[in-house]
C-alpha cells in the first residue's frame, strides 16, 4: 500500500515538473512575441472560442491564454 502510494506521488510530482518546464519555455515564447502579427508568430493562436478575448495558444497539451485589455472594463 505505502508503495502504491509513493509510485502516486512521484507521478504526480513529475506530471507537475513537467507543466511547469512547458508553462515557462513555451509561455516566454508567447510573451516575447506579444507584439510580433499573429501570423509571423513562433506559436500561432488558436480561436477556442471565450467571452472576454485574450489570445489562447495550445503548446503541449497545455492552453495558453494570454489577457489582452481591450478596454472591456
Amino acid at each position: 500500500a505505502t508503495e502504491a502510494k509513493t509510485k502516486v506521488v512521484v507521478s504526480l510530482a513529475t506530471l507537475v515538473e513537467d507543466f511547469l518546464e512547458t508553462a515557462r519555455v513555451y509561455g516566454r515564447v508567447i510573451i516575447s512575441e506579444v507584439f510580433i502579427p499573429s501570423k509571423e508568430k513562433t506559436i500561432k493562436p488558436v480561436a477556442v472560442g471565450g467571452v472576454l478575448g485574450g489570445e489562447k495558444f495550445i503548446v503541449g497539451n497545455v492552453l495558453f491564454k494570454f489577457a489582452v485589455d481591450r478596454g472591456v472594463f
